[in-house]
């Protein structure tokens, strides 16, 4: 079963994105698309003539991939990047544990279809398809915000980091995975009877993990084990860093001052008169400062005239001598990282998820300000998947019924079957009740006016015990109703996991330890190759 449904009838996608879909004429003087691509061989030729960072990023590449357990496809792209006709696909995403959320399985393979494509179309060019590991990242929180589910349909959320429990802001390149995390993913695994299966994935994890290896060495093994075969190349932005691969973007920021700020406001502002809501905050300047193993914002002091780097002040008139010796401790902010990104790779066209699509969009003049091509913009595969026992039970209502939380959902299930004859019978003893107290007060009364005052308080007092006893009727009501109704609660709880679209929240690993890599590759490669201009809901 494959439906599709539209965007605007799914509440999370912003107007923004839904309207970059339909190509109006805002989004087609901001952007270059896919069919731009498929249908100009000037954009190539373009991005081309304009690049001249091979030799970095080759190395940069090379660097990135060490250790890795290599395809014959990789390795021959690994040699095509040295070629002046190569181009490259990029997608990416910080690392997550387990793969992160499922959208990075999506967009990779929404990259990966387009370069199959592009390879057809201009067969005198090489394509290769590329993944940005963002490790400088330090949102440790989002690291580890995926769930899985175990074999009641109840949600498992994944444990996290001590530092990232306390809000401490380590770089994700220097996070290291200690035990429990291996513990964790062998107890769901027993517990879920997974290891009865001949899965060879869930062995892979499984001896993964126990490596003891860092969360973004971790993820980039589980991106190579699955994508390796269609020669997925990794670069990864802490090499980058440290290797210099920013230096000339932001020597620029520093030597400019307040140049990208200024142009991301007038972006911002044209975005906004268009009824928009702007993605990513705008800073002063773009950039993080990295000491040991933490990655501070940094911030300019007007006061001071200087740009404080954590605990650390510098002098605007000492700031791009500093630079030049710490250059591998600053990295962009999210504005001016695809700026960096498209500086060093010969990258033709990113493949983006919706909030990246509304932080691209305030870019295109930063672009050129920079002198770098823009690439096409690509937004990746949206796929909802259902497990075949849910199918007959989805076929009695639209897709978009189980689209609501899960509160709503449970009361609309107990208002439609409830007993309404049980109301009208509680209504009634409860009349009967008052009537009671009523007759005993004035019974009362006829021996001693103040007994009405008293009769007043046992009344409120009894009545609160009948009320109470009255909920846990309707409570006890509820929950007869909602067990029978436990499938409807399942797979609203499936397709909206904490009431988040599931391939926002769902681990990657969970579909190939439940399903196996090729079952779960054949269904969902059935979608990529369809227009990605549309939510897919499949059947597994």
């Amino acid at each position: 079963m494959m439906k599709k449904i539209r965007f605007e009838d799914i509440q999370g996608f912003s107007k923004l994105f839904v309207d970059f879909l339909k190509r109006n004429l805002f989004f087609s003087e901001r952007f270059n698309y896919e069919v731009d691509l498929l249908s100009k061989k000037a954009l190539l030729e373009d991005k081309l003539k304009t690049y001249s960072n091979r030799e970095l990023f080759v190395k940069l590449v090379n660097q990135s991939n060490l250790g890795l357990e290599l395809s014959d496809s990789q390795k021959s792209n690994l040699e095509l990047l040295k070629l002046d006709n190569t181009v490259v696909v990029t997608t990416g995403q910080q690392p997550g544990f387990l793969g992160g959320p499922l959208y990075v399985y999506y967009k990779t393979f929404t990259a990966i279809a387009l370069v199959e494509k592009l390879r057809r179309r201009y067969p005198n060019y090489n394509f290769v398809p590329l993944f940005w590991i963002e490790d400088n990242d330090h949102d440790c929180i989002e690291a580890f915000q995926s769930v899985l589910f175990n074999r009641n349909w109840e949600i498992v959320s994944i444990p996290m980091l001590e530092q990232c429990k306390k809000g401490l802001h380590n770089s994700i390149s220097e996070l290291k995975l200690p035990q429990e995390f291996a513990n964790f993913l062998e107890y769901f695994i027993f517990t879920n009877q997974l290891d009865e299966e001949d899965n060879s994935f869930t062995k892979f994890l499984i001896e993964l993990y126990k490596a003891n290896e860092s969360l973004s060495g971790t993820f980039q093994r589980i991106l190579n084990y699955i994508f390796g075969k269609y020669g997925l190349l990794f670069v990864t932005a802490s090499k980058c860093r440290q290797q210099g691969g920013f230096k000339d973007i932001l020597f620029r920021e520093f030597e400019n001052f307040g140049a990208s700020y200024s142009i991301i406001e007038t972006a911002n502002r044209l975005i906004e008169s268009q009824g928009y809501h702007i993605q990513a905050k705008n800073s002063l300047p773009n950039l993080f400062y990295h000491t040991m193993d933490k990655r501070v914002k940094v911030e300019w002091d007007s006061k001071r005239k200087a740009f404080a780097l954590g605990e650390e002040f510098v002098d605007e008139n000492n700031i791009l001598d500093f630079f030049e010796r710490n250059t591998a401790r600053f990295s962009p902010n999210v504005l001016l990282r695809p700026i960096c990104q498209d500086y060093l790779l010969p990258n033709v066209a990113s493949v983006l998820g919706p909030s990246e699509i509304g932080y691209t969009t305030q870019l295109k003049e930063l672009y050129e300000w920079f002198e770098i091509k823009m690439p096409a913009i690509v937004p990746r595969h949206s796929i909802t998947f259902i497990p075949h026992n849910f199918v007959e039970l989805l076929e009695t209502k639209h897709f978009t019924y189980f689209l609501k939380p899960n509160e709503e959902i449970l009361e609309e299930i107990y208002n439609s079957n409830r007993d309404f004859n049980l109301q009208n019978e509680i209504e009634n003893i409860e009349k009967e009740f008052e009537n009671i107290f009523a007759k005993l007060k004035n019974i009362g009364t006829r021996f001693d006016k103040s007994l009405e005052i008293s009769a007043e308080a046992h009344f409120s007092k009894s009545f609160r015990s009948f009320k109470s006893y009255v909920n846990k009727i309707y409570s006890a009501e509820r929950k007869k109703i909602l067990s029978r109704h436990k499938e409807i609660v399942n797979l609203n709880n499936f397709v909206l996991p904490n009431g988040t679209l599931q391939e926002r929240i769902l681990s990657l690993a969970y579909p190939l330890l439940i399903y196996g890599l090729k079952r779960f590759e054949e269904e969902t490669r059935k979608v990529i190759e369809l227009d990605n201009n549309t939510h897919f809901l499949i059947a597994i």
